[in-house]
């Protein structure tokens, strides 16, 4: 309502400024003719705008301009304060200073004084001013006036000026005061922009007199606030100083002194003295070769002593340190003995990896430099999110911010009886506020806040080198610890597999997923030697594990196949129970038991002499070293659309008994709905990993729990770890292709793969074989004893039947049918 009513005023003042006739009839005018009112808004018109021209003059047109800007309706629109009606009365006042002796005579025959473009005011003020300032000094003063007006009355140019002015400071000032502190020009900043932008917040009240110890107490913990910041950049500043001080150390000021052989010949030479009757030192080679060591010992001995130089003589190594050589006799110079070439190294022999050989982090990219936190753009976004909050009528305040490498999180303490549902609704509304990509919130376990996620303006890329060097990796004992990345407060997350311990991992394409899972994967093998850890791989994309190919860790090819995977699964579950049977043949509980029981007897343990067991007629007579299995599947959908029920029952018995006898899954899907991540899956896989998914339902479905669908792509993750009930966001490293073939080149290098024959043979069968025949691949002759049993029992012999009484499907069933015609336990079908 206020805007229409500024708006209607600033258009009748501009058309009665516009339309203005000095011999209009008003007040001031006492030679009106009365002809008529030629003004376009008449009398009133006349009248106003000859009051204005007669008092102001020109300085009356500066109104309607900025009537008319106050009631223009535009985006984060804010009432003016009393510095913008000061800023106006100053540029009202310089207009009359700046016209006040200007006369014109109209042609109608009006007096000088009616059209003085200062107006009566200017007339009363310029001779004053004129007095005071004189000729050069009033001209100046009134262009700084209007200067001062344009910053004051527009904000845009002042943010331009400002721009331009950092500009100038950054590119040609700063090498002149770059020693001086930072904090001390932002101070500078802070204090000259503060008039401008007092005042003109319309959501902050009038501080009167009974205000006053709000006012200072927020002023004083500004101050403190400064002061710590000061502090903190001091200390900075002082570390950055003494570490450049301190001396580098470098590996060869770690060895012994090298005394040169060969010195300049430009020497000074003073007064001789003798040299005392000791023996030459040993030259040591330079680069500890014994090839060359020997050839120096065959040179032939240093002279007898003879008259020197009393100064000794210096000169530089081919480490470039500065080595000092005993007084040397005046002989002439004798050409050095030239070295003979060193034949080159063979090429090294592929074979196995020994145990002292791991891969080393020079394989993968070293960290680059980490920017700084924007301190500055962190507080106005802990400040909108207060306004944000407030106008949904929930009071509360933003009581701290933690920054991170991916997303900040400022911690909100709501008032008292405001529910968390309410505030948890505010995402959608947060992120339009903010302009961000997602806004996650959430409440922060062990305190009564509200951490509210909010994306960096710019995000820090993680690299797999920064968290397989930090000591939460490094100081790690186990062989199966999964680098994860870095948690919201840039602290690495590291995982043991054991502890899992399996991991069931969901992310639509583009999340980060693949790359997450070859993360995990490189973590296992710069950790673990190929007789430690086996691995199989299965990729029904073909793309994503085909890299791993022919490592000496692979305990078998790469599967792309999914009834060979099924079939692998099937093996893997016959490999447990054989594990099983093999720790209880020596009481142990876990692998780790046996695996140290083993290690005791020297590697092998005889059991020739031992009890045959009917129950385990292939036993066998010699318990050697078990390495840990890891079982890899990057695409679940795929392998259970093919085979769904084997793969679920195989999936389901290695979760339940898997862990103990060392063998872990690691199952990955980019489709986590329900029909793939089904309940038997999910009840026995208790820690999962949620990229970003398109749907909450996705979300819960691998977590149950929403949040996944707010994350931000791009190794940006919720991790659920066993028995907890709260997922932890997580930033999963990046780990390129080209780090990958390095480390895969480095161990196909050093050995080849072995891969075990009955895994392959299990890989190569026949469905059939692989169902009834293998005793290895999970009890086939058990159900066909069974089905042979119920037919016995029941006196007849369908496909139906045996689907009823043994829960089987109709594919095994028919198969059990035709097996029995086959050895003549039932006749032939006869039809219906």
């Amino acid at each position: 309502m206020l805007r229409a009513v500024l708006g209607f005023v600033a258009l009748v003042l501009l058309l009665s400024l516009a339309s203005y006739h000095p011999l209009d009839p008003h007040p001031f005018n006492q030679g009106a003719t009365g002809a008529g009112v030629q003004n376009l808004c008449g009398l009133a018109g006349s009248t106003l705008a000859g009051l204005l021209q007669t008092l102001m003059g020109t300085g009356a047109w500066i109104l309607p301009p900025y009537l008319l800007w106050e009631a223009w309706p535009r985006e984060g629109r804010r009432w003016p304060g009393r510095l913008a009606w000061l800023g106006l009365a100053l540029a009202v006042w310089t207009a009359l200073g700046a016209f006040g002796s200007r006369t014109w005579t109209s042609p109608d025959g009006a007096s000088a004084m009616q059209l003085r473009w200062g107006g009566w005011l200017g007339s009363a003020l310029w001779p004053t001013q004129r007095r005071f300032l004189g000729p050069v000094g009033l001209p100046l003063l009134l262009a700084l006036a209007m200067l001062i007006c344009a910053l004051v009355l527009a904000p845009a140019l002042t943010r331009a000026l400002g721009r331009l002015l950092h500009h100038w400071l950054g590119e040609k000032a700063w090498p002149w005061v770059k020693p001086m502190p930072a904090k001390g020009f932002q101070g500078f900043i802070s204090m000259v922009k503060r008039p401008f932008l007092r005042g003109r917040n319309p959501d902050q009240p009038e501080l009167d007199a009974a205000d006053g110890a709000a006012l200072q107490a927020l002023a004083q913990r500004h101050q403190a606030l400064e002061a710590q910041r000061e502090a903190l950049l001091k200390a900075e500043l002082e570390t950055a100083d003494a570490r450049r001080k301190q001396p580098q150390i470098r590996a060869e000021d770690l060895l012994p002194p090298i005394q040169s052989l060969h010195l300049d010949a430009a020497q000074t030479l003073i007064e001789a003295q003798p040299l005392p009757a000791t023996s030459a030192p040993t030259p040591v080679p330079a680069d500890g070769s014994p090839y060359r060591a020997r050839l120096l010992a065959e040179a032939p001995a240093a002279p007898k002593p003879r008259p020197t130089v009393a100064k000794a003589q210096v000169a530089k190594d081919r480490f470039g340190r500065e080595s000092v050589q005993p007084p040397l006799p005046l002989t002439e110079p004798t050409p050095s003995r030239p070295l003979p070439a060193l034949p080159p190294a063979p090429p090294p022999d592929p074979g196995p990896v020994s145990r002292e050989t791991l891969p080393p982090r020079r394989l993968f990219d070293p960290p680059g430099q980490h920017a700084k936190a924007d301190l500055a753009m962190l507080e106005l976004i802990k400040e909108r999110i207060g306004q944000k909050l407030s106008e949904f009528k929930i009071k509360g305040a933003v009581t701290g911010m933690q920054p991170g490498p991916v997303v900040t999180v400022f911690e909100f303490q709501p008032d008292a009886g405001i529910p968390l549902s309410r505030i948890l609704g505010m995402e959608e509304d947060l992120a339009l506020a903010l302009q961000a990509e997602a806004v996650r919130m959430d409440r922060i376990p062990g305190k009564n806040l509200v951490g509210i996620e909010v994306p960096n303006p710019k995000r820090e890329i993680i690299t797999f080198r920064e968290v397989i060097d930090s000591p939460a990796f490094r100081d790690a004992g186990g062989l199966l610890h999964l680098a994860l990345g870095k948690d919201i407060a840039g602290k690495p997350v590291v995982a043991d597999l054991n502890k899992m311990p399996h991991l069931l991992i969901g992310g639509s394409t583009g999340s980060g997923k693949s790359v997450g899972v070859n993360a995990m994967i490189c973590s296992c093998l710069v950790r673990a030697m190929p007789d430690e850890v086996k691995l199989i791989l299965v990729d029904p994309k073909m793309v994503e594990l085909g890299v791993y190919e022919d490592i000496p860790h692979l305990w078998a090819p790469v599967v792309t196949d999914m009834k060979e995977a099924g079939r692998v699964l099937k093996w893997v579950v016959a490999q447990m129970e054989d594990r099983y049977r093999r720790l209880a043949l020596l009481s142990v509980r876990d692998l780790k038991g046996f695996n140290a029981k083993i290690a005791e007897a020297g590697g092998s343990m005889d059991l020739s002499d031992r009890t045959p067991n009917p129950r385990w007629p292939d036993r066998p007579a010699v318990l050697e070293h078990l390495p840990y299995v890891l079982v890899v599947i990057d695409e679940l959908a795929d392998l259970m659309m093919v085979a769904r029920s084997e793969v679920e029952d195989s999936i389901a018995r290695i979760a339940q008994k898997a862990r103990a006898v060392g063998i872990h899954l690691i199952l990955a899907t980019q489709r986590p709905s329900v029909d793939v991540v089904t309940g038997v899956i999910k009840a026995n896989l208790p820690s999962r990993l949620s990229y970003r998914v398109r749907t909450k339902i996705d979300s819960r479905t691998i977590l149950d729990c929403g949040g996944g669908e707010q994350l931000l792509g791009a190794g940006d993750a919720l991790f659920l770890p066993n028995g907890a009930s709260h997922p932890k966001r997580i930033h999963a490293p990046f780990l390129s292709e080209e780090e990958t073939l390095r480390l895969v080149t480095w161990l196909r290098e050093r050995g080849r793969p072995d891969y075990n024959q009955a895994l392959i043979s299990a890989m190569e069968a026949e469905e059939e074989t692989a169902l009834f025949d293998e005793a290895d691949m999970g009890g086939g002759d058990d159900i066909y004893v069974r089905a042979v049993a119920v037919v016995t029992r029941e006196r007849k012999a369908s496909t139906s039947l045996l689907q009823r009484k043994l829960n089987l499907g109709y594919g095994r069933a028919a198969r059990l049918i035709d097996r029995m015609e086959e050895e003549g336990i039932v006749g032939p079908d006869r039809g219906a």
